[in-house]
């Protein structure tokens, strides 16, 4: 895990290049249903005992519904798509086979413990997806709305892949809800940054990075109330991936707009952005700052 802080007139740098917008909601346009149609074949061969199909009016949602089996996988392809307009073809079919790789393939443990319990953090883009495919079967994953489109959710970790957390798999581990949060925010925090909680940025910048989990920083309340309370309102942090958190003190105006410029391009970088929005820690939520 690297912490580094970085003075602005040398992190200014990193605002040159362009950016690329990233969609904010899902449209049945044809670049996107030709963008789908050339993911299914890998799809369908990784599961070949699955029903395998488009969501309609969201070609970009692939619904994998498996035979006795209630429910349904569901395969996002909406950031995938975002993230290969920054790469090659090449790149951009092995970042696909990669995600449908993780997506179907069966994790080695099939029953996870406790001690498998983490946190992450997802926008609202995400949980919207979450609820179409998972909401009609009552399977929505355990959360906490933690500001104006960011959730924590609860996760359990394993060596092929993520997955979200329900009721049913927490009753499983023999846990109530309460009790799940308090481990997996125990287990999560352990192994992301800690945050300088007493110091001033100044005219730096606190930049995390890591692997996963890092975005989870912005789960623990505490943590950002005291960081807040030494730096003042214009605390402004932004999270882009699972890999990289950002906190600098920038006041509204153009730095504001080059803060918010750099978080859209880290967001297009990143293979499963979290979000490109800058935020501010207002009464123990984050708020976006507009």
């Amino acid at each position: 895990m690297i912490t580094r802080i970085i003075r602005l007139f040398a992190f200014a740098i990193l605002l040159g290049s362009g950016t690329i917008s990233l969609p904010l909601a899902a449209q049945d346009d044809p670049a996107e249903r030709t963008f789908a149609e050339q993911a299914l074949p890998e799809i369908v061969a990784a599961v070949p005992d699955a029903e395998v199909s488009m969501e309609p009016g969201d070609p970009l949602q692939i619904n994998i519904k498996r035979a006795n089996e209630a429910g349904s996988d569901t395969i996002n392809l909406h950031r995938l798509r975002a993230f290969c307009q920054t790469i090659t073809r090449e790149e951009c079919a092995a970042e696909r086979t990669h995600l449908i790789e993780v997506i179907t393939t069966t994790p080695s443990r099939a029953e996870p413990v406790a001690a498998d319990l983490r946190i992450i953090v997802r926008d609202a883009e995400y949980w919207g997806y979450a609820e179409r495919a998972l909401g009609k079967s009552g399977t929505l994953p355990i959360h906490r709305r933690i500001g104006d489109d960011l959730y924590a959710i609860i996760a359990i970790d394993s060596t092929q892949t993520i997955q979200t957390a329900n009721s049913e798999n927490i009753s499983n581990l023999g846990l109530t809800e309460t009790e799940a949060w308090t481990q997996a925010a125990r287990q999560t925090e352990a192994i992301i940054p800690s945050l300088p909680e007493n110091q001033a940025i100044g005219d730096g910048l606190f930049a995390f990075q890591g692997e996963e989990y890092t975005g989870t920083m912005l789960a623990f309340p505490d943590r950002w109330t005291a960081l807040a309370a030494v730096n003042g309102p214009d605390l402004a942090v932004i999270v882009p991936s699972d890999q990289i958190v950002a906190a600098a003190v920038i006041p509204d105006g153009e730095d504001l707009d080059g803060f918010r410029q750099f978080a859209q391009e880290q967001c297009d970088l990143a293979p499963r952005c979290i979000s490109s929005n800058v935020y501010r820690w207002r009464e123990g939520q984050w708020v976006i700052s507009r």
